[in-house]
């Protein structure tokens, strides 16, 4: 119960920005909950004819409820990425992202119903899956890892999760 409460408040902070599913299944992996949000940016001269520029901005969200957090569980999301989640998400099946994309952030939340051990903790802060496309022109993929221990009232992050870290804490008052 203390998971439902939890990942209640969350959704409640994503529900307006991004698109969220129940049950997402990606590769043979099955999350709990998954979240999409997209931003286009345009800049036009006198007419929407002469546009002088676009840049698109995405992240996904994938939401995992475990027993208790493992390093086996953190390689698998890695794997996961590699495989199957950068190359159907982020670039759609083909060589590179879409046309004027500039980031995208896959963001995993891992919440534990159990405290978190600290060599997997160790394993969070040093995770780091990132991707250039043509030397950025065509965007990069970024990897940010959020950890909830429920058992302590924790998170733990990567580096470059540290932003998002407050307002999964604020989420245990």
């Amino acid at each position: 119960m203390e998971y439902e409460n939890y990942i209640r408040g969350i959704l409640k902070k994503y529900e307006n920005n991004f698109d969220l599913k129940k049950n997402y299944k990606i590769g043979n992996k099955f999350f709990s909950n998954y979240g999409y949000f997209t931003a286009k940016s345009e800049k036009y001269m006198f007419l929407k004819d002469i546009n002088l520029w676009e840049v698109n901005n995405s992240e996904h969200v994938f939401f995992l409820n475990v027993d208790k957090l493992t390093k086996e569980e953190i390689k698998w999301n890695r794997d996961l990425i590699i495989k199957t989640i950068e190359p159907k998400l982020v670039r759609k099946g083909k060589k590179y992202p879409p046309k004027n994309q500039m980031y995208t952030y896959l963001t995993f939340v891992l919440i534990s119903s159990n405290p978190i051990d600290y060599d997997v903790v160790k394993e969070i802060n040093k995770f780091k899956e990132e991707r250039n496309y043509l030397f950025t022109f065509r965007g990069y993929m970024s990897t940010r890892i959020i950890a909830v221990d429920l058992k302590n009232k924790k998170v733990h992050t990567n580096r470059l999760g540290k932003e998002l870290k407050n307002i999964y804490m604020k989420n245990f008052s």
